[in-house]
Formats: structure tokens, C-alpha cells, sequence
């Protein structure tokens, strides 16, 4: 797992939790390292290592509207994120 936010910033943090829980629940099957933030890799340069399936990403979709520009639409809602999941998710 790779970040596009420094190591040790609040981004980062959240994801501990569920870095913890997965790795827990993969029982050595699946396990999931913290490489690091855009020292490891640039945070526009992510989202195609995404795609590829080096790595899997705490990114923003700003950084990332090359491959996803339907990302770029999402800051024009005034809709909170879970909401949206459940309008969606019907």
C-alpha cells in the first residue's frame, strides 16, 4: 500500500486500523504492507500503478483524473460521501 500523503499525516493514520483488520482477517492468505507516502511513489504517478496491480493506493481522485475523470465530478456535490454510497448502492 502506497500513499499520496506524507507517512504519518491523518490519511495515513485512518487507514491503519484497516490495514490491521485485513491483515488479521487474511490469515497469512492476503497481507498488506505500508511502503510509504510520495517519497515511494509520486502522488500523480499512483493511480496508474493502481491500475496495474502494483499496489493499492490511499489516494484523492485529484490526483488521479488522467485515468478516472469522473473523480473530478465528485467536488460539485453537496451530498456527503456516505449518502452518495447509498443512493448508489440500490
Amino acid at each position: 500500500m502506497v500513499s499520496a500523503f506524507t507517512e504519518n499525516t491523518q490519511y495515513v493514520k485512518n487507514y491503519e486500523g484497516f490495514q490491521k483488520k485485513l491483515n488479521s482477517e487474511g490469515k497469512g492468505a492476503f497481507q498488506l504492507s505500508f511502503i510509504g507516502g510520495p517519497k515511494a511513489k509520486p502522488p500523480f504517478k499512483v493511480g496508474n500503478a493502481v491500475c496495474t496491480g502494483v499496489v493499492v493506493a490511499i489516494t484523492s481522485g485529484a490526483f488521479n483524473t488522467n485515468i478516472m475523470p469522473e473523480a473530478d465530478v465528485l467536488k460539485f456535490t453537496e451530498i456527503p460521501a456516505p449518502e452518495l454510497r447509498k443512493l448508489f448502492s440500490k
